[in-house]
């Protein structure tokens, strides 16, 4: 879909680590600096898969409940 190419061409030019998530914490997209700290990242998979932090997990959780 050309929205989501160009919604993943933004978080690859952002100089920080981004994780783009749906309401069921599964990754949309990312960029290579997430990819650089968490490098099991893989889009349609859940974030629980790549990040084994339970406070980014938790933080994660509470977002996507607002």
């Amino acid at each position: 879909m050309p929205q989501e190419s160009s919604i993943q061409a933004v978080i690859e030019a952002l100089p920080d680590p981004v994780i783009a998530l749906d309401f069921d914490l599964t990754v949309l997209a990312s960029n290579a600096a997430a990819r650089a700290v968490a490098p099991a990242l893989r889009h349609g998979e859940p974030l629980s898969l790549a990040m084994r932090a339970p406070d980014i997990l938790e933080a994660a959780r509470r977002a996507s409940a607002t």
